[in-house]
């Protein structure tokens, strides 16, 4: 960035997300596809009255909350992304958007409608805003050097 090569920084976002989506895909597909073995990792229940009821409820847990894990993992990209190239306002943006801005709201608001449902559901809510916000302020970003870039060109 500091070198005003704005196509290598474009190439390096791509790429960068590129591999960042191919692992939130992954998760979510082992989060929706075998929750079991995920949650089997911290153990497995042992004085709860009704185990039936515990894997059901995990399983509801991960293929609901963390349908949109793939979403979380572009954001929190592209909010390094922001700081490594000096934009800070978006960094912080993107950084607060979906946990502070949406998720706990979300969290208070929805269950009085849905439940226990509403606080599963907050997280995609939230993860599907602050992805929004995020591609905005990244095709904003770009624009910017893509126009400064024309400048320098035309100069």
């Amino acid at each position: 960035m500091g070198a005003e090569n704005y196509d290598r920084v474009k190439r390096l976002y791509r790429a960068n997300l590129v591999c960042t989506l191919a692992v939130g895909l992954a998760a979510t597909l082992l989060f929706e596809l075998a929750p079991d073995s995920v949650v089997g990792i911290f153990g497995k229940p042992t004085n709860v009255s009704n185990p039936d009821d515990y894997w059901e409820f995990a399983r509801k847990t991960f293929r609901i909350f963390l349908s949109l894990v793939a979403f979380t993992c572009t954001v929190k990209t592209s909010s390094i992304f922001f700081q490594a190239v000096a934009k800070p306002a978006f960094a912080v943006a993107t950084s607060l958007i979906r946990d502070i801005v949406c998720f706990i709201p979300l969290v208070c608001i929805l269950p009085v409608f849905y439940g226990v449902d509403g606080i599963l559901f907050a997280a995609p809510a939230s993860d599907l805003i602050a992805v929004t916000v995020t591609a905005v302020l990244t095709a904003v970003f770009f624009q910017k050097i893509e126009s400064t870039s024309e400048r320098k060109n035309a100069a």
